[in-house]
């Protein structure tokens, strides 16, 4: 005898390519698995998505551009064409290089990489921040 949840989810399409069967193939705890794991997603690029995204805006109008819907649109489609580039790049190469090397080293290599990344931002925001304030303080 099926559980409301069970029967709940057999009946549930998750997505309009997905038969009912490959629903069912998942075990309930997979699901709700995959269900946090990509609303922490969501919340994580939101929080990625809209500080960047005007950090952006806010370097374009320093440039001399106007502040006006011509100026959004194109610093949108810059952005998500970036991202979109990433999004697709990243799990070719990732697929790649674990094809290659195997999974712990290609982990390994993108934690290094992550890591040399945090020192280039913090030294280039110390020497930013550093140049700001000689500047305000003259």
């Amino acid at each position: 005898m099926l559980r409301c949840e069970e029967y709940f989810m057999s009946r549930l399409k998750i997505h309009p390519l997905l038969k009912s069967e490959d629903v069912t193939a998942l075990p309930m705890t997979n699901l709700i698995i995959i269900g946090i794991s990509l609303a922490i997603l969501g919340v994580a690029a939101g929080a990625l998505y809209i500080p960047t995204f005007q950090s952006c805006l806010d370097a374009v109008k320093e440039h001399g551009y106007d502040d006006s819907f011509r100026t959004y649109g194109c610093v949108s489609g810059v952005f998500q064409s970036a991202f979109a580039f990433g999004g697709f790049m990243g799990p070719t190469v990732g697929g790649f290089a674990v094809e290659k090397i195997g999974f712990a080293w290609t982990t390994t290599i993108i934690g290094a990489i992550h890591i040399m990344f945090l020192f280039v931002v913090f030294i280039f925001y110390s020497t930013c921040c550093t140049r700001k304030s000689a500047q305000r303080s003259t």
